[in-house]
């Protein structure tokens, strides 16, 4: 799958190679460099045998509310920022922006049918832009 505005599209894989840095991937239906360019820098994400019904696809949390453990509702997510290692939820509450990594270790459950993000944030987190 390739994220494309925020959803996860699939592309099926024709042809695939390793050199020492890198992979090369030749997907089907992409058949000039004009179009491999099109495609080029999108984030890239494939099923795994550990994936669950519980599985998000970290952008469908957009617009949802977060509620923490200890300090109730936090805000909502108003955006994700896409960084090497890790994702990023901004969340806005009121004129607050904060960040929290979308890591399973914070993340509690999602409620999709409330568009709710349970979490168990770590003192003082949500303070650190402060």
């Amino acid at each position: 799958m390739l994220e494309i505005n925020k959803k996860a599209v699939p592309f099926f894989i024709e042809q695939i190679s390793k050199t020492e840095t890198e992979w090369q991937v030749k997907f089907e239906y992409i058949n000039s460099v004009e179009e491999a360019e099109e495609i080029t820098g999108l984030s890239v994400y494939f099923e795994s045998d550990d994936a669950s019904d519980e599985d998000v696809w970290v952008h469908e949390a957009i617009g949802y509310h977060l509620i923490d453990s200890k300090l109730g509702e936090i805000g909502m997510v108003t955006d994700v920022v896409t960084k090497p290692g890790q994702d990023l939820l901004e969340i806005t509450l009121k004129d607050k922006i904060f960040f929290i990594p979308y890591v399973k270790e914070l993340i509690q459950k999602f409620d999709h049918k409330k568009e709710i993000i349970y979490t168990d944030l770590p003192e003082g987190l949500i303070d650190i832009n402060d």
